[in-house]
C-alpha cells in the first residue's frame, strides 16, 4: 500500500515559477515529408501535432530541453523559432515575453487552416519533455478542450485579475504561459487577436483572452488545473524533504506503469530520496530501467536488490534507518501493486498536516468517498485518508503463474483488466463506437480500424518468437482435427502459448462490438477456432495464394511496420481488385469469410512481416 510519515512540521510557500515538465513516456514516431520540408505531423488517429518552441540562443537550459526532446522521440516534431535572432523580449525577470507570441505568430501562419492540426507550445530553457507523442495527445483528448493551457500557484503579471478567473474546487487556479496547446485554428485566432510589442508581456497578453468569458467559451478554452498535461514546479526550495521508500515483494504485474507513475508525481524530485528493496528477481531489470532514467535527477538513491536476501520485515527496517540517517522531513512507502494514478498524491498526503497518514488504494476505479479515519496503535494516532482519488491497486495472484512467458503482463487480461486495457488496447478503439464515426472502408465490404496498441502488437510478435516453434509451411499439420491445412502459412497458434481463450475474450470485447456497426443484422458467437500469427520472409514463405477464409468473417492484424520492418505486402481481394496495404501497427482489417472476398496475400520482398489472423465464426 502506500503511506505517509511526517517528523516535522510541513511548511509552504508559493514562488515564481522556475521548473516545469510534461508527464509520462511513451513514444511514437512518424515523420511525414512534403516538398523537400518535413512537415512534422505526427499521427494520432485522425490527430496531427507540430510542437513549436522559442530560443534565441542555445543556452544549458535548451541543451537540456533539447536533450528530453531526444530521448522522447520528439526531435522530428519539434520546430525552433528564432534561433540566432536577437531577444527584444526584456530579461524575463519582469514584465516581458511578447517576441514569443510574434514568432509563434510568424511561424503558425502556414498552419492557420488546418483544422485537425494540433498546435503545442513551450518554453525551452526552463522545460523539459518527459513523455511522448502518444501520451501526450491522449491526455489532451481527455481535457474535452480546444486548448489548454499549464496553470500554476502564482498571479502573474497582474495580480489585480486574480477575481475574474473562473472558481475551481482544487488545482492550479491561474494561467502559466510558458506550456499549451491546442488546435491550429483557435490558436490562431488567439497569437493573431491583437497586436503585441516584443516588449510586451506574453502571459497577460494570453490571461485577458482567458479571461474574457465569451473568447473563453467561443475558443472553449481551458486551464490544466490538475497537471493533467503540464506540470509547474516552483519554489522547489520550499518543499519539504521525503523519503520514497519502494517495496517489490514479490512478482507484480505491470510494474512499467508503476515505476512511471512514481515518476510522474508532481514533488520537485531533488527533493527525494529514493530507497528501494526489490525481492523478486524478476523485476530486476525493470529497476535497473527506472534508475538508468532517473536516479541522477533524485537527491539520492539506495537499492536493495534480491542478492542480499532480505526478509520483508527485515528491508522495512533498513529503510527506516536509511531515512533516520538522512534526516529527511518525510517518509513516503509505496508497495510495488499499488499504482498512484494522482500525480498529487504526496502533495495531498503532505497537506495533511499529520504525524502517520495512510491513503487508501481501491481495486475499483473512479470510487472514492469523503472519510478521514483514526486508527491508534500504542498510544499513536494513524490516518486513513481516502478523501481524494490516489490511485487502485494490482492484482498479482495469477501473475507467477506466467513468468516463464516472455511477457507475463499480456496474461492478465482477466485479473487486472482495466490496467491491461489501458497497455494493450490501442487508445482510439472506442471512437469506432461513436455514432459519426466513419470506420475507413478500403475495399468492398473490407473495414480498417485501430485495434491494439502497438505494445499488444510487438510483444505479441516477441511472445511467438521466444516460443519459437513455426510451423514448416506444409499441408500436413498436425496441430489441426483433420492434420491437413490447404492453405499452409508459417504460423503459431495461440493455443500453442496458452492465450487462446485470451483472445477470444479480446474478440468478443473489441472485435464483435465493430463487426456489429459494419455488419448490421448478424450477431457473431466470438467463436474462432484458428487464431495465429504468420511470419512472412523472402526466404521462408513471402506470399499466400489466392483463398477462401473458412469463417464468417476474418480480421488480420498488421503487427508491425510497412517500410521499416518489412517491404511489400498486404493484402489482394481480387474480385474487386482491390489491395489493402501498409496497415498502421495495430490496426485490423475485417472482411467477410467464405465465398465472397476471394483473396491472396501479397509477396513481402525485404524483413520479416507479422500478421495476427482470425478466423471467426467458422
Amino acid at each position: 500500500m502506500a503511506s505517509c510519515v511526517s517528523f516535522q512540521k510541513f511548511f509552504s510557500a508559493i514562488c515564481v515559477v522556475s521548473f516545469s515538465f510534461l508527464l509520462e513516456n511513451t513514444i511514437l514516431s512518424i515523420d511525414a515529408k512534403e516538398d523537400g520540408e518535413s512537415k512534422l505531423f505526427v499521427a494520432i488517429g485522425k490527430e496531427n501535432l507540430v510542437i513549436f518552441t522559442v530560443a534565441t540562443e542555445e543556452t544549458d537550459g535548451y541543451k537540456r530541453f533539447m536533450r528530453s526532446v531526444e530521448k522522447n522521440g520528439l526531435s522530428e516534431y519539434l520546430q525552433v523559432l528564432g534561433l540566432g535572432v536577437e531577444w527584444q523580449g526584456g530579461d524575463m525577470n519582469n514584465i516581458g515575453g511578447g517576441q514569443k507570441v510574434r514568432l509563434l505568430k510568424d511561424g503558425l501562419e502556414k498552419y492557420k487552416d488546418e483544422k485537425d492540426l494540433v498546435i503545442m507550445f513551450v518554453d525551452s530553457y526552463d522545460v523539459l519533455f518527459t513523455a511522448g507523442v502518444d501520451e501526450i495527445m491522449k491526455k489532451f483528448h481527455k481535457m474535452e478542450a480546444r486548448v489548454v493551457f499549464s496553470a500554476e500557484h502564482y498571479l502573474w503579471p497582474d495580480k489585480s485579475l486574480g477575481s475574474k478567473y473562473p472558481k475551481i474546487e482544487k488545482g492550479l487556479p491561474y494561467l502559466n504561459s510558458g506550456m499549451f496547446m491546442g488546435y491550429a485554428e483557435e490558436i490562431w485566432k488567439i497569437v493573431s487577436h491583437e497586436d503585441i510589442k516584443n516588449s510586451g508581456d506574453d502571459q497577460l497578453y494570453y490571461t485577458k483572452i482567458f479571461l474574457d468569458p465569451q473568447l473563453r467559451e467561443e475558443l472553449n478554452m481551458k486551464l490544466d488545473n490538475l497537471a493533467v498535461l503540464f506540470q509547474n514546479l516552483h519554489g522547489e526550495e520550499d518543499y519539504p524533504s521525503v523519503m520514497l521508500a519502494i517495496f517489490i515483494e514479490y512478482p507484480t504485474p505491470f510494474i512499467t506503469e508503476f515505476f512511471q507513475k512514481i515518476a510522474n508525481l508532481s514533488y520537485p524530485k531533488n527533493k527525494i530520496d529514493i530507497f528501494i528493496h526489490n525481492s523478486a528477481a524478476f523485476h530486476e531489470l525493470d529497476v535497473s530501467d527506472f534508475l538508468d532514467d532517473y536516479s541522477e535527477v533524485y537527491s539520492s538513491v539506495r537499492e536493495l536488490p534480491p542478492s542480499y536476501s532480505l526478509s520483508e520485515y527485515e528491508a522495512r527496517n533498513r529503510g527506516l534507518k536509511y531515512f533516520l540517517g538522512l534526516k529527511c522531513q518525510y517518509y513516503f512507502t509505496v508497495d510495488s501493486v499499488s499504482h498512484i494514478d494522482n500525480p498529487n498524491t504526496l502533495k495531498l498526503l503532505i497537506e495533511q498536516n499529520r504525524g502517520i497518514i495512510d491513503n487508501l488504494f481501491i481495486t475499483l476505479r473512479g470510487y472514492h468517498q469523503q472519510q478521514l479515519v483514526y486508527l491508534t496503535s500504542g498510544g499513536v494516532f494513524m490516518y486513513v485518508s481516502n478523501m481524494v482519488e490516489y490511485g487502485h491497486l494490482v492484482n498479482p495472484e495469477t501473475f507467477s503463474d506466467y513468468l516463464e512467458q516472455k511477457h507475463p503482463d499480456m496474461y492478465q487480461m482477466f485479473d487486472n483488466p482495466e490496467d491491461w486495457e489501458e497497455r494493450y488496447v490501442h487508445h482510439d478503439w472506442s471512437k469506432q463506437l461513436m455514432p459519426n464515426a466513419n470506420i475507413s472502408m478500403p475495399c468492398p465490404d473490407v473495414y480498417s480500424y485501430p485495434l491494439m496498441s502497438e505494445t499488444f502488437a510487438q510483444h505479441l510478435i516477441e511472445e511467438m518468437e521466444y516460443y519459437g516453434q513455426w510451423s514448416g509451411g506444409g499441408n500436413q499439420d498436425s496441430r489441426l482435427a483433420g492434420g491437413y491445412e490447404n492453405v499452409p502459412t508459417r504460423d503459431i497458434h495461440m493455443n500453442q502459448i496458452n492465450f487462446e481463450q485470451h483472445w477470444l475474450h479480446f474478440i468478443k470485447e473489441h472485435v464483435c462490438p465493430i463487426q456489429e456497426r459494419v455488419y448490421p443484422g448478424y450477431y457473431s458467437k466470438a467463436n474462432a477456432i484458428m487464431n495465429f500469427v504468420v511470419r512472412y520472409k523472402p526466404d521462408e514463405q513471402a506470399s499466400l495464394r489466392p483463398h477462401h477464409d473458412s469463417s464468417t468473417f476474418t480480421i488480420n492484424v498488421a503487427l508491425n511496420k510497412r517500410g521499416v520492418d518489412y517491404e511489400g505486402g498486404g493484402a489482394r481481394f481480387i474480385r474487386y481488385n482491390c489491395s489493402a496495404i501498409g496497415m498502421d501497427v495495430g490496426h485490423t482489417l475485417m472482411h467477410p469469410g467464405r465465398l465472397t472476398h476471394f483473396h491472396e496475400g501479397l509477396p513481402t520482398t525485404r524483413g520479416t512481416r507479422y500478421i495476427m489472423v482470425s478466423f471467426i465464426d467458422p
